[in-house]
């Protein structure tokens, strides 16, 4: 069995990933309408998770447990 190693990211780095994925998906050209409401609903749903995360500055964030 292989095992699978977990890197547990902060906050910001999460934000940060998310971020850059939405400014890809900005540069996508798309034909169709299915294809168009496809991309739209993906970016609408990582710029909803983006709005539900917490306003934590940086420095809480890096403290340990």
């Amino acid at each position: 069995m292989i095992e699978k190693k977990v890197n547990k990211m902060s906050m910001d780095e999460i934000r940060s990933r998310i971020e850059a994925v939405c400014r890809t998906l900005d540069t996508i050209t798309v034909t169709g309408i299915q294809n168009a409401g496809n991309l739209t609903g993906c970016y609408s749903i990582l710029n909803d998770i983006l709005l539900a995360f917490p306003d934590i500055p940086v420095e809480e964030q890096q403290k340990p447990d």
